[in-house]
């Protein structure tokens, strides 16, 4: 108590500008309800505050009655309800598009759609691996159009569909080793992946030499900082992998989310799968 008395507005706010002056002599300019502000705490957390505000006669002086309540706990829950709904539409909308018998493409797609406001991200790509378990193939290309004539036209050459070899050395390959999921913050991780990419093109080594001295040009050009990996693994077996790429740090909340939508994404993926071989074998006989 005595070591708050002693600091000023600045002390706790976040940065000056957030200050706002009012005059008690003009209560008719004073906020109608409660206002929410980022406050500080004293080892410097940030935290949400509800702040009201009333005019009031102090020593026949106006003055403004300023009552402050930390609502943390309560954005928390908030924010947890939130996240949880969006989870629950997003899965819903999934369910229904395989109910509808839409393909794999359509469901990546859709999924793609949904996750770009949950994770602040262009979309998600899914990779599923080939039947006989040699390659990791893209389903979805999540980067927009214009952005991808952006690259082709620096590259020189058309993005085609995307094969990772799983018996080459690149991150993907970590990942179904490791069986679990990854989040990659820093620029060197970042470029990896891409060269991963880069290396999984049929390309003639002299292309693929020329581009590779233009990975740092493209994840610039893209501007994403901050990518998340998570294996889709079906009764033990991983079947594929969902990416996330952003343009902020992801943390490991936002990890065990998207962990969360993609095992109920698995479940989906492999009734889908299972469904195409019986039509198929269907049509054999």
């Amino acid at each position: 108590h005595e070591e708050f008395l002693t600091k000023s507005v600045k002390d706790l706010v976040l940065s000056e500008g957030s200050i706002v002056h009012y005059d008690p002599k003009h209560p008719d300019r004073l906020p109608e309800g409660p206002i929410e502000e980022i406050n500080l705490r004293a080892n410097g957390e940030q935290f949400t505050i509800e702040i009201s505000l009333k005019p009031q006669k102090w020593l026949d002086n106006d003055v403004i009655l300023v009552v402050g309540r930390d609502i943390s706990e309560r954005k928390r829950v908030e924010d947890a309800v939130h996240k949880r709904d969006e989870d629950l539409s997003l899965l819903n909308e999934i369910n229904d598009a395989a109910n509808r018998h839409e393909d794999l493409v359509t469901i990546a797609n859709l999924v793609s759609e949904k996750t770009k406001p949950i994770f602040n991200c262009l979309g998600t790509t899914l990779n599923l691996v080939d039947r006989e378990r040699a390659y990791l193939i893209m389903q979805n290309f999540d980067v927009p159009r214009e952005l991808a004539q952006g690259i082709e036209k620096l590259i020189g050459v058309q993005i085609p569909q995307i094969k990772h070899d799983l018996k080459k050395d690149h991150p993907y390959r970590h990942v179904f080793e490791s069986g679990k999921p990854m989040i990659v913050n820093d620029l060197e991780g970042i470029l990896d992946f891409t060269k991963g990419y880069i290396n999984s093109q049929n390309w003639p080594e002299k292309t693929k030499n020329r581009v590779a001295k233009l990975i740092p040009t493209i994840v610039k050009l893209i501007g994403r900082c901050s990518l998340m990996v998570v294996p889709l693994i079906s009764d033990g077996e991983i079947i594929g992998t969902l990416e996330v790429a952003g343009n902020e740090p992801y943390t490991e909340d936002d990890l065990q989310r998207l962990e969360q939508i993609t095992r109920q994404l698995t479940t989906v993926i492999t009734r889908v799968q299972t469904e195409t071989k019986v039509a198929e074998q269907m049509d054999e006989l």
